[in-house]
């Protein structure tokens, strides 16, 4: 049984959608892991409080970018400069969530998102990594 394009084209559809695997002789120092964080996906806060944003990289991690949402709207922090911190102040029925993208080669991202209400509840903290390690 011959090949057809058909086939051909199919395979190579599958192969560009999901990437090819590098050959196992290859030097694999450049590989990195993409990273996408979100901390806090969708959550309403119910009093007022304040809300901390966090990242931090270690080694060969990069943050690209990561937004936020100030209590009015959200704002884009393109590049920013490591560890990144920022604090906002959220009233109640406002959305507490982050999201944070960038890569990791041999080493981490980390975010963090700390929501600490006024009336002095417990605070809500939540944190995230995205890792790779060096291989032997």
């Amino acid at each position: 049984m011959g090949w057809s394009w058909a086939r051909v084209s199919v395979v190579a559809i599958a192969l560009s959608a999901f990437g090819c695997c590098p050959d196992a002789d290859d030097n694999h120092d450049d590989e990195r892991l993409h990273c996408d964080l979100t901390p806090t996906p969708g959550t309403i806060v119910t009093v007022k409080g304040t809300a901390q944003y966090k990242t931090s990289v270690d080694g060969e991690g990069v943050v690209e970018g990561i937004s936020y949402y100030d209590g009015e709207n959200t704002v884009f922090v393109a590049d920013p400069k490591q560890p990144f911190s920022v604090t906002v102040e959220l009233e109640a029925g406002d959305l507490f969530e982050s999201s944070i993208y960038g890569y990791a080669a041999l080493g981490s991202i980390s975010a963090e998102n700390i929501f600490t209400p006024a009336n002095g509840a417990p605070k809500l903290r939540n944190l995230q990594f995205c890792t790779t390690q060096q291989r032997p």
